[in-house]
């Protein structure tokens, strides 16, 4: 791993190098300079794992391998495994098989699934991963995906514990169902492919969950939400008939052979590793915030019926509590301004039969139940 890691900072009182994003010196304490950006940290012991869809240009026709990614990655330094395709949970990263990737015939696609990461600290693993594959030669196309698990496990190692009761599940499905249209904007750069595929409910591995909720007004979704009994209930609620291929995943909340986490599929590859780092850092924090607790952030994201992306952007980068990742997004995806941000969303709303887009879910879902489409 290279000696300055992108992100790091040497501290201007006691030259002491810190790792990168770190707010305050962790020597002496001294606040970070203003032109360093830096990141609130996610909970000491929460517990995450990542999954990234990946491509090696011509990896077929040179005769690479899942195998051989697996034994590169290791002499890097990053202790990596190949199972073939497998959901067994491992304490090293693994290589795993891909068909959802579509690319040219001569390409080696695969997926890289971490281990158990856990807190802060781990964060280390995910910057290392990144920087190593870049070695290898990868890239990403619009049929890559960026996954984040979020433990929401019930028992003494959770590090949320709200995250392991039914309200605190609740709380995360609300904000999401709510703010959809502004998690649509960060998911991929505005005008890509990605973006044009991963927002409204034109992906299919990641449809959107608030369609799911028909034409209800974000008042009755909230409660129709609040209703659910067990978490049985709330993840028919989320993915319907146990469908998976959502934005939001909370179907491995019903798999006895599965680990208790809640996936969010929608973002785009990633290959940077500060695009990696800042989704991670969003999505974690956006768990936590809204599962632990009742406070006024959460009940900003309750928004009124004609609230626009723009809203619903300022209710989220509130909950999350984190300038640094505000700033990134801000600037990365253009939203520094009201029309940039609006336009990110605007007619993502699209009926897959006759093509007519609308200004949101609701909208859509309307029109579906009225023309069958």
């Amino acid at each position: 791993y290279e000696e300055r890691q992108g992100g790091s900072w040497d501290c201007p009182l006691c030259t002491f190098r810190n790792n990168p994003y770190r707010s305050h010196c962790d020597a002496c304490g001294t606040k970070a300079p203003v032109h360093i950006l830096t990141f609130a940290n996610v909970p000491e012991k929460m517990r995450f794992g990542v999954e990234l869809e990946l491509i090696i240009p011509n990896g077929m026709r040179d005769g690479f391998s899942c195998e051989w990614i697996a034994t590169q990655l290791t002499a890097l330094g990053i202790p990596t495994i190949f199972e073939g395709y497998t959901h067994r949970v491992v304490d090293t990263w693994k290589v795993v098989s891909d068909s959802s990737l579509r690319s040219s015939q001569d390409d080696l696609c695969f997926e890289l699934v971490s281990p158990v990461l856990v807190g802060e600290d781990q964060m280390f693993f995910l910057r290392s991963l990144l920087d190593s594959i870049r070695k290898i030669g990868i890239k990403i196309n619009a049929t890559c995906g960026f996954h984040v698990h979020v433990d929401a496990s019930v028992g003494e190692e959770q590090g949320v514990p709200a995250m392991g009761t039914l309200d605190g599940l609740q709380r995360v499905v609300q904000c999401f169902v709510a703010l959809e249209n502004a998690f649509d904007c960060l998911v991929a750069r505005d005008g890509s492919q990605q973006a044009q595929q991963r927002r409204g409910n034109r992906h299919r591995y990641c449809q959107s969950n608030a369609m799911a909720f028909g034409a209800l007004s974000n008042k009755k979704r909230w409660n129709r939400i609040s209703s659910t009994r067990s978490r049985s209930d709330l993840v028919e609620l989320v993915n319907p008939g146990s469908d998976r291929y959502r934005k939001l995943n909370f179907t491995n909340l019903n798999k006895p052979d599965r680990p208790d986490t809640i996936e969010f599929r929608q973002h785009g590859g990633v290959s940077e590793l500060l695009a990696a780092e800042a989704w991670v850092r969003l999505v974690l924090r956006f768990c936590a915030n809204a599962a632990k607790n009742q406070n006024a952030a959460v009940l900003q994201c309750l928004l009124q019926q004609e609230a626009t992306a723009v809203d619903e952007l300022r209710a989220l980068f509130s909950l999350v509590d984190c300038p640094g990742t505000e700033a990134y997004f801000l600037l990365e995806r253009k939203l520094f301004s009201p029309q940039l941000a609006t336009n990110q969303t605007r007619g993502d709303w699209k009926c897959r039969r006759c093509k007519k887009r609308f200004r949101d879910s609701r909208s859509l879902s309307q029109h579906t139940q009225d023309t069958g489409h």
